[in-house]
């Protein structure tokens, strides 16, 4: 992911890149940081560190040990604040933001990174997020979207994104939590 945004930051003049999310069981905090340092450094103000936990099915599915997330994340971005910038100007910091979908992971980005990109969101759940994070962290909402004129084109390609991701417990504990169920009604019930 890294090595991608690196690409297309140098493939651009303008354009600000961010990982959504680099996850943080596959790269030690240390590397993690200073990947993001180098990359703000060669494209100054135009590169976002997002990292996150990913899923435990994910995880353990290429051979890591997916355990308690909260105190990881914690950790992780402990390790990172704390890192020398020694091969780096001063202050040639990435923007750090946290992939967080529920309120404690959340309370972990209002502690120690800039902002959070949540995924799956509804307004209600934004304004949660704000409320959790205080008026100035970054909020950067992830929203999908299909770009077609045909309705069942766009059906056809949400219900296989959403699909995807609903095979991961995190993101139907997180859906639970705002409030949807198997049997939603209204606008969701053509993804569901």
């Amino acid at each position: 992911m890294l090595s991608l945004a690196a690409v297309m930051l140098a493939g651009t003049t303008s354009i600000a890149v961010a990982t959504g999310i680099a996850v943080i069981w596959n790269r030690d905090p240390i590397a993690m940081v200073n990947s993001g340092r180098t990359l703000e450094e060669a494209f100054p103000g135009r590169f976002v560190l997002g990292v996150g936990v990913s899923h435990k099915e994910s995880v353990d599915g290429r051979g890591g040990r997916y355990r308690a997330p909260i105190h990881k994340m914690r950790e992780y971005l402990e390790t990172m604040r704390q890192a020398s910038t020694d091969a780096h100007p001063p202050g040639c910091q990435a923007p750090l933001v946290e992939g967080a979908l529920g309120p404690k992971m959340t309370a972990v980005a209002a502690a120690l990174a800039d902002g959070v990109h949540p995924f799956l969101s509804t307004p209600p759940h934004t304004a949660t997020t704000r409320q959790i994070l205080g008026s100035e962290p970054l909020v950067a909402v992830e929203q999908a979207v299909v770009l077609t004129k045909r309705a069942e084109e766009a059906r056809s390609a949400a219900r296989a994104n959403l699909g995807r991701h609903l095979t991961w417990f995190n993101h139907r504990r997180h859906l639970t939590r705002i409030g949807f169920t198997k049997r939603t009604s209204g606008p969701v019930a053509a993804i569901g």
